[in-house]
């Protein structure tokens, strides 16, 4: 049997309209909504867990980061994807982060497979 726990407990995350996020409150199982100014942001960044989280990859919580090469996966089952590269060790953790909640998860990926990003490569010549 296979049991599906949050990635992120204590959240949940929906969409809805102003009276419908006033009725949720109503319920008394909800203690606070926050709002989300930049929602296609939210949508990508969580679409991307919902990505490797289906591809059944372990997925493992981590710190939220503010420093980091920023990357995109190339080639292979997130081709596509941007995160956080980061060494541990003997491997390279791609972090995904949910900034509206300011958590995030890292999943194990081949360093072969990403490149920074061009907002990296943009911004890290001096002028």
């Amino acid at each position: 049997m296979f049991f599906h726990v949050p990635l992120f407990n204590g959240y949940l995350f929906f969409r809805a309209d102003q009276t419908a996020r006033s009725e949720a409150l109503k319920t008394g199982k909800i203690a606070q909504v926050l709002e989300v100014k930049n929602q296609e942001g939210l949508v990508a960044e969580l679409s991307s867990l919902a990505r490797v989280s289906a591809a059944k990859i372990e997925l493992t919580l981590c710190g939220f980061v503010n420093s980091g090469q920023r990357v995109r996966i190339i080639d292979g089952p997130f081709k596509d994807l941007e995160g956080i590269a980061k060494k541990r060790k003997n491997s390279t953790r791609l972090i995904l982060q949910i900034e509206a909640i300011f958590q995030a998860a890292a999943v194990e990926i081949v360093l072969d497979q990403a490149q920074p990003t061009w907002h990296n490569l943009l911004f890290s010549q001096s002028f």
